[in-house]
């Protein structure tokens, strides 16, 4: 069972939003044209993408790349 502190940071580290994107070639550049979600503070989520030598695709945020998110295949029988 997780602390008081616990669940209040990973509440707070959460998002969730949906909507449409627009992809960027040009910029390396992907556009989340949020609908909806938990915070709509801020509307469109603009990241850059970028394949890395491990085959991963990487998100970065344009306003804070200390928030990368990193996505690796999955591999074999799921």
């Amino acid at each position: 069972m997780p602390s008081a502190q616990q669940a209040f940071e990973a509440i707070r580290g959460y998002t969730a939003y949906f909507g449409t994107y627009t992809v960027n070639v040009t910029s390396s550049s992907v556009t989340h044209h949020r609908q909806s979600g938990l915070n709509m503070s801020q509307p469109d989520f603009v990241r850059r993408y970028e394949f890395t030598s491990e085959g991963h695709l990487a998100l970065v945020p344009v306003d804070n790349p200390a928030e990368r998110l990193e996505w690796a295949p999955v591999k074999g029988d799921v």
